[in-house]
């Protein structure tokens, strides 16, 4: 779907009417008004509401109190304000009479006051030192020092004498508290704390009342933002403003004026001027949306690629968590979320949505690729029986069995067992060995190695692909480049003496494939390179530089082989390890390491997943830069 255009609309009327209009337009939601005005700072009082939300929603979540008439927001919000500070003063005021208590504790609990007062009898001077112990054991101490204690990695000392004493290596204590009176001080700081947290607590119960009065006022903050923005004609009379208006939209604007003394009228966009870029999805289309905006805005010439990010990232984190077992634990989770927080709304809920459909695709693509928990399974696994990788595996071993190639000489060679064997399940049932204890089949991994790694070229082929094709209107060798592609791909396994997946599967012959693609490739080359002249004339020249670019995206999306295979070579290694340790031992290194398995590929599947889409992909059709639509519009509590 393409973004919606916009339309810029003149706003003229009379004064008396200005004030019920923008009312009516904060209702209906779909006018942006040019307020002409960078970013500005919230007022006091809305600044001071979002402070106090910010700390209760720090607090244990509560039943919301039932509201009463004589509640006051503004007495709300002093009252959490005022408690949350004292509580944070009171917090470091505690870590700080925890720090004195530690240095003064190892002397003992002995009044200052009365130390100064022996000080002023005796005419001798008392003081206190401390040093660490590691550096104490290089020094020679004098005769005045008399030890009082040890903590820690630190000893204690004090000094009675005629003069002010210093040593070098050590540190002198001051102190203007008791050890009791630190203590005190210390448990009313508790008692204090404790109240404001009391304090805070009850004040959670009315968190709602809180974001409808914010939403209030903002409401009304809005409001008074685009009415300062109007300018003044005929001496005050009349007012001036400009908007944009979606131009699906554009049928209820008259509807809005109706009796009201105001007129609008399209007016020209300037040269220059930023225009808004407005998008409307639903469902999973808004989903995408939410990716799409992690990145960049689309510009308003670019087409909505929000549905498109979103099947192909849900794909690409299939591809990249590699295991229908992590797809379950994650279903599990998605749906334990849903049940738990039945009344999120928003983009949380839009979230859940995301990551049940993450999941089900990683259930989905585990199983085509067999992959459960990266345990290691026979070709003639019933579990494998739903697997694409084990059918094209299957459908290479018959094509190399037949034709007695070099694959086959290679593999027979490494096992001379199957020589002779005519199906290929056998042959990948075979061509096993055993490592380290465990049987490890051979030939059935490396082929749907080498399987996995041209679905995942083949993946980026397409939507590399998709791409161009989108983008096609404002870009005409993007179908040139479609054919060399493809041509590309039937044409190099010639260069790489290789057997693709086309030529196991009997689609196309190896020769006519060489035939074909190479005809595709360099008419590919030669048509991009004469639509590119007759649409952009010299500059078109370009366009031979192409060819370097798809090749390096396309490259880019063996990312997904990569790091999908280690999460299964992971995986298989965890379980290794486990079971060599035994059951109790075994049973805590497999539950560890398919944790770390899990969180890796995770962060792998979300970076990538959306890279390839960012980055690959945006680069064909996406030019982005764009601004978000944002009308003057109701805002409703969350």
């Amino acid at each position: 779907m393409t973004v919606i255009g916009v339309k810029k609309y003149l706003f003229v009327g009379v004064k008396e009417d200005v004030e019920l209009f923008f009312e009516r337009a904060q209702a209906k939601g779909f006018i942006e008004f040019l307020t002409r005005k960078g970013k500005v700072d919230y007022p006091d009082p809305i600044q001071k509401v979002l402070t106090a939300l910010k700390m209760l929603r720090k607090q244990p979540q509560v039943k919301q109190a039932k509201l009463t008439k004589d509640l006051n927001a503004d007495k709300l919000v002093h009252t959490t304000s005022e408690s949350g500070i004292w509580a944070e003063k009171l917090e470091e005021e505690i870590r700080l009479l925890k720090a004195e208590i530690s240095r003064v504790e190892p002397l003992g609990d002995f009044s200052p006051e009365e130390i100064r007062k022996l000080e002023q009898e005796t005419g001798r001077n008392i003081q206190f030192f401390c040093v660490k112990k590691a550096k104490l054991k290089k020094m020679e101490l004098e005769e005045v020092l008399i030890p009082v204690g040890s903590e820690y990695d630190m000893d204690y000392f004090m000094t009675i004498s005629h003069k002010v004493e210093s040593f070098k290596g050590m540190i002198e204590l001051h102190f203007d508290r008791s050890l009791s009176q630190l203590e005190n001080d210390l448990e009313t700081a508790h008692l204090k704390l404790k109240g404001c947290h009391q304090e805070l607590k009850e004040n959670a119960a009315y968190i709602d009342f809180l974001k409808e009065h914010l939403t209030t006022l903002l409401n009304a903050y809005h409001l008074e933002d685009v009415a300062s923005a109007t300018t003044s004609q005929m001496d005050g009379s009349l007012f001036a403003i400009e908007g944009w208006i979606p131009e699906n939209r554009l049928h209820g604007l008259f509807p809005l004026l109706e009796g009201l003394g105001i007129h609008a009228e399209e007016v020209a966009i300037e040269d220059g001027e930023r225009i808004p870029t407005y998008m409307e999805n639903k469902n999973y289309g808004k989903v995408g949306e939410d990716l799409v905006h992690i990145y960049d805005t689309p510009a308003p010439q670019d087409k909505d690629p929000s549905t498109w990010v979103f099947w192909a990232f849900a794909i690409f984190f299939a591809m990249i968590i590699s295991d229908a077992g992590y797809g379950v634990i994650f279903l599990g989770l998605a749906l334990l979320f849903r049940k738990l927080f039945k009344k999120i709304s928003g983009s949380g809920k839009r979230f859940l949505r995301l990551f049940t459909v993450l999941s089900v695709s990683c259930i989905l693509w585990g199983a085509l690729s067999g992959s459960y928990f990266g345990i290691e399974l026979s070709p003639k696994s019933p579990m494998n029986k739903f697997s694409v990788l084990n059918y094209l595996a299957q459908k290479k071993a018959d094509y190399h069995i037949a034709a007695k190639d070099e694959v086959y000489q290679e593999v027979t060679e490494h096992f001379p067992q199957l020589v002779g064997i005519e199906e290929g399940i056998e042959f990948l049932a075979e061509g096993k060995e055993v490592k380290d204890g465990f049987m490890k089949y051979i030939v059935f991994d490396d082929f749907c190695d080498s399987i996995f790694m041209e679905i995942a070229l083949l993946v980026g082929m397409i939507h590399i692909s998709l791409s161009l094709m989108r983008h096609v209107r404002r870009h005409w060798a993007g179908l040139g480049w479609i054919f060399t592609i493809f041509g590309g791909y039937l044409f190099f396994p010639k260069v790489l003496d290789a057997t693709t997946m086309i030529h196991f599967m009997n689609i196309i012959s190896k020769e006519a494939g060489y035939i074909l693609g190479e005809q595709l490739f360099w008419g590919g080359i030669a048509a991009a390179l004469i639509l590119a002249l007759l649409q952009k004339r010299w500059a078109g020249f370009i366009e031979l530089t192409k060819p370097i670019e798809l090749f390096a995206d396309i490259l880019s999306y063996l990312r997904l082989y990569a790091l999908g295979l280690a999460a299964m070579i992971l995986a298989d290694t965890f379980n290794e390890m486990g079971m060599k340790l035994g059951f109790a031992a075994g049973f805590f290194v497999i539950l560890a390491g398919h944790t770390i398995n899990i969180a890796v590929g995770i962060m792998g599947g979300t970076i990538h997943g959306l890279r390839l889409n960012f980055i690959e992909w945006y680069h064909h059709s996406f030019e982005g830069g764009g601004r978000l639509f944002k009308p003057l519009k109701k805002l409703t509590p969350k």
